[in-house]
């Protein structure tokens, strides 16, 4: 029982905590609203990429913990599957947020 229902449920329990309590300590500062859109660019690209370089890892764990004793041999596609949807979700975000940099970079002009 441990192994099959316990376990599963503590990891990404602890690593959702975890993930709560980092935020909760260095908070990320919020744009002020008006004026010209923040720019769009490498600043943007590396918060993104960090973003998804944590949630992967976090993935990556949840994945080792049922490995362990769970469903063996689902490591491999695991990791390939949850690559695959990290670079979807990432370029899906950035075109989204360059859209939105697009328009409000236009109504920020008129």
């Amino acid at each position: 029982m441990v192994r099959d229902v316990v376990l599963p449920v503590l990891v990404p329990l602890g690593l959702f905590g975890g993930m709560v309590a980092s935020a909760a300590r260095s908070p990320v500062p919020r744009p002020v609203l008006g004026g010209r859109p923040p720019p769009f660019g490498r600043h943007l690209l590396g918060h993104v990429a960090k973003t998804l370089a944590g949630g992967y890892a976090a993935f990556v764990l949840i994945v080792i913990a049922f490995e362990v004793g769970v469903v063996p041999d689902s490591l491999g596609p695991a990791l390939l599957g949850g690559a695959f949807l990290a670079v979807i979700s990432g370029g899906t975000f950035l075109l989204l947020s360059w859209v939105e940099w697009r328009l409000r970079s236009r109504r920020s002009r008129c």
